[in-house]
């Protein structure tokens, strides 16, 4: 089963974006969510995502270099930035 990493501090955006993925595809994704970059270091050791959708700004780090630091191209894991509006 393909594991989605939801990794964003702002909780109510997570908790929206994890809804919207269960109600669209009931029992075709396991997710787990995070808040920050120690967090998305965890969840990744624990089980490696197929899918990350992150946040650019995770407080002190930048998203967007921790996704490349984390899953480099090579890795097969796809990542969406994501940026509130």
């Amino acid at each position: 089963m393909t594991h989605i990493l939801i990794c964003d501090n702002n909780p109510v955006q997570s908790a929206y974006l994890q809804e919207q993925i269960e109600a669209l595809f009931p029992d075709n994704f396991t997710i787990a969510t995070c808040s920050s970059s120690e967090g998305l270091r965890a969840e990744t050791a624990q089980q490696a995502p197929d899918i990350v959708l992150m946040d650019v700004l995770l407080g002190k780090e930048n998203g967007i270099e921790l996704a490349k630091e984390m899953f480099p191209r090579s890795s097969g894991v796809v990542w969406l930035p994501l940026k509130e509006a």
